[in-house]
């Protein structure tokens, strides 16, 4: 899937809170998932909530992003199931909306794929590629 808008329309700054249930034949997905944000915001800093406390192979897999995207990892505690592991994003919310850190806030999973397309639907200058 690609993108066709006009990226000179950027957010200021966006917080990404993605949940990823930690599986090493899914880290691929979380890699295409965030490829797909670069370039929508001067500033993107991602947190992803994971189950796992090894973030090594996760950080190895997301070298090679612009120096823009920020990342932080989150392992939350007591839980109960990791499946709860969805709740976390609501301290997070709560926190970037009381510090005025970020202009936008989007919480996703990792088996969602959005774009800028879906990010910012308001984009008003799209070029559709030219059917031979």
């Amino acid at each position: 899937m690609t993108d066709y808008c006009n990226k000179e329309i950027l957010l200021q700054s966006l917080v990404i809170c993605i949940t990823f249930y930690y599986d090493p034949e899914r880290i691929t997905y979380l890699r295409t998932i965030i490829h797909h944000y670069i370039g929508i915001a001067s500033k993107t800093h991602i947190y992803i909530v994971t189950n796992t406390s090894n973030y090594k192979y996760i950080e190895l897999s997301l070298v090679d992003l612009p120096d823009n995207i920020f990342f932080e990892f989150i392992t939350p505690s007591g839980i109960g199931h990791p499946f709860l592991l969805t709740w976390t994003h609501r301290e997070i919310l709560r926190s970037v909306a009381t510090s005025g850190k970020a202009s936008h806030f989007l919480y996703t999973e990792d088996d969602l794929l959005l774009g800028y397309s879906n990010i910012l639907p308001s984009c008003s200058k799209f070029t559709y590629p030219v059917k031979p």
